[in-house]
């Protein structure tokens, strides 16, 4: 989950030059490290090649993520009704209008804090971290997940985040500058941050920063990267015409399967319909008002994901763009 917010400046113009500063160092950082071509590697299927296991496991997945926060609530008796006015209205005194569906996390008790931010996320990727274990043989270095492939994984996207970051703030701040021209209005901030600026407890303010840069990013880039965006990807590939997947040679440990290191890998047309639908459908998930920076986010992390092969490398740039996020909301507040 995305944590930023732009906050209104007091000057349109000024916003605006923000945002095509921040847009051309992202995209003059992008041209050097960018290759949109180059994203024709390997399937990430497990060793023998079937999409199905990597189905139940997205299954999975979405099932832990919807239901660990349902039954937390069940389990405390209830749901609590969220506070904010899902739109503004005229009437001073009138009472604002509520979304019994969505709770306002800076109305919770800590301890709601604390589980909501932590325990749902941890949950998804632990869950299917195992499953994808069983699945894969035991190795998950196919998927880009393995022990050893972080130091370098973490590299690879801390350089693909002096590209994404400016580039994403940016397309935040114009689109502050397009939703003021059409008086479209909408929170100040994310929930999370509004809960982290009023929470009176150091412990709980940890958590919610630990969930926001570490356990969200983990959960999920494994979620929709690692499982969604590899299915969608096969699934494009077979449109394409591509009979059987191209697992490449056989990892240190695997057994040799059917499938010839002698196929050829995915169109990369095939490749990017699966990174742009998986952005779609990760931006979905959030508040529409966020959906422009949404999107080019989860661009840049789908294509860091196909060009490397490696997962630690989006979940680094996710992770950096969270906390840059919550760095300048600590710094400025909302409305700086």
């Amino acid at each position: 989950m995305s944590i930023l917010a732009a906050g209104e400046a007091e000057n349109l113009r000024a916003q605006l030059l923000w945002a095509l500063a921040f847009l051309l160092i992202g995209a003059a950082a992008g041209a050097r490290l960018f290759r949109p071509g180059r994203v024709n590697l390997p399937e990430r299927l497990p060793p023998h090649g079937s999409p199905w296991p990597m189905v139940v496991a997205l299954l999975l997945g979405l099932g832990i993520w919807l239901m660990v926060p349902t039954a937390y609530y069940s389990l405390r008796g209830g749901r609590p009704a969220a506070t904010r006015p899902v739109a503004p209205t005229p009437v001073p005194d009138a009472t604002p209008a509520t979304n019994q569906d969505e709770p306002d996390l800076s109305t919770l008790p800590p301890a709601d804090l604390a589980f909501l931010m932590m325990v749902p996320h941890a949950a998804v990727f632990i869950g299917l971290a195992l499953f994808d274990r069983a699945i894969f043989g035991g190795r998950l270095e196919r998927l880009g997940l393995a022990l050893r492939q972080l130091p370098r994984g973490a590299g690879m996207g801390l350089l693909g985040s002096v590209p994404a970051v400016p580039l994403v703030f940016g397309v935040s701040l114009a689109a502050e500058v397009v939703y003021r021209k059409l008086n479209y209005t909408h929170d100040a901030e994310h929930d999370l941050l509004r809960a982290l600026g009023r929470s009176p407890s150091l412990i709980v303010s940890a958590l919610l920063v630990l969930g926001a840069t570490v356990a969200a990013p983990l959960s999920e880039e494994l979620l929709f990267r690692g499982h969604l965006q590899t299915l969608l990807r096969r699934v494009a590939a077979r449109l394409s015409g591509m009979a059987d997947p191209y697992l490449g040679p056989p990892l240190a440990g695997e057994e040799a399967t059917t499938t010839t290191a002698s196929a050829t890998p995915p169109a990369a047309w095939a490749t990017w319909v699966g990174i742009v639908a998986t952005a779609a459908l990760f931006t979905a998930v959030h508040e529409a008002w966020t959906w422009p920076p949404i999107f080019v986010l989860a661009v840049c992390l789908g294509y860091a994901y196909e060009r490397t092969g490696n997962l630690w490398a989006p979940i680094t740039m996710h992770a950096a763009f969270n906390s840059v996020s919550t760095v300048v909301y600590l710094l400025v507040g909302p409305g700086g």
